[in-house]
């Protein structure tokens, strides 16, 4: 179905359009857990987040755990680069025995933390710049 100006109306009960939001990732600059800190070629976090800032995205995933920052510190590199949170990640060694599979819980709830803080300080750095609490 198609409205009157020619936009996708994909059948849902709600008439009204809602805005589409993209983010991007980490991984599409080659930046994953093998990579990151083993591949010379990979850009760092800052670089990555300047770029997908730079191309216009709306937000960004987190990428490898601590790459684009941790609490505070990656709440303030989203907010100065205008970009929101969009998703994480907790990397687990399916591979390793299980003794090294629970390694991995310690890990995930750092990245939830992590997150956590990022929201909440990319919140507060966000209000105190007028034109970016404006959007």
């Amino acid at each position: 179905m198609s409205d009157h100006n020619g936009g996708v109306n994909h059948g849902s009960v709600n008439t009204g359009w809602a805005p589409v939001a993209v983010a991007n990732a980490p991984v599409s600059y080659g930046a994953f857990e093998l990579t990151v800190g083993t591949d010379p070629g990979v850009p760092d976090g800052e670089s990555v987040l300047s770029q997908v800032a730079a191309a216009g995205y709306a937000g960004i995933d987190l990428g490898p755990v601590g790459y684009l920052g941790r609490g505070d510190e990656l709440g303030q590199a989203l907010a100065r680069h205008r970009l929101g949170l969009a998703g994480a990640y907790v990397e687990l060694p399916y591979s390793e025995s299980f003794a090294g599979f629970a390694c991995g819980a310690p890990c995930a709830c750092a990245t939830a933390d992590d997150a956590i803080a990022a929201l909440a300080a990319a919140e507060q750095v966000t209000a105190a710049i007028p034109e970016m609490a404006a959007t």
